[in-house]
């Protein structure tokens, strides 16, 4: 109920500056012990020295665990599966990625990937990544998926660096 009223409330989000790797840290102790048990391996290479980024940090942690939760579930059905979180950084633009090696996206779904509703699991309710792609589209970024049938998939979110903010604000002063 919570996730629908999510969904099609307006929401106000309250960023402020957070550090992306500590959010990532966070969830990576919430989750772990549920890839554990599933023997899903964990590898994460998060860079250093990442600039804070405006953020509300509720509803970015949660969209991250949305993310690291759909690539446990495409990992069931393997023995053993590598969920893969990294983050970069460039002169714009913070980068988020979560990869699995999981069943992969057909290329007739993918389309439809966020929108509301729309699932192939048994037990899903498709609300989700409607939630991460509104979040993202909510803090200005962007969200690429990639996918292979077999191979797995992967989740690329850029989020725009507060320098560029800071200086977009100075220019417009000018």
């Amino acid at each position: 109920v919570m996730d629908f009223l999510a969904t099609i409330r307006p929401r106000k989000i309250s960023p402020a500056p957070h550090s992306l790797n500590k959010i990532i840290e966070e969830v990576i102790i919430l989750t772990k012990p549920e890839l554990d048990s599933r023997h899903i391996e964990l590898k994460v290479g998060l860079e250093e020295n990442m600039p804070l980024i405006l953020l509300d940090k509720q509803y970015i942690r949660q969209a991250i665990i949305n993310l690291v939760v759909n690539a446990r579930d495409a990992m069931v059905k393997k023995k053993k599966g590598i969920l893969t979180i990294k983050t970069e950084k460039n002169s714009e633009s913070i980068i988020l990625q979560v990869s699995d090696t999981g069943e992969g996206i057909p290329n007739e779904n993918l389309s439809k990937l966020f929108d509301p509703y729309f699932t192939t699991k048994d037990s899903g309710t498709g609300i989700g990544l409607t939630i991460v792609y509104r979040t993202i589209k909510e803090h200005k970024g962007d969200i690429f998926v990639i996918s292979k049938v077999g191979e797995g998939t992967t989740f690329r979110i850029v989020l725009p660096r507060i320098e560029k903010e800071i200086h977009q604000i100075a220019w417009e002063e000018k």
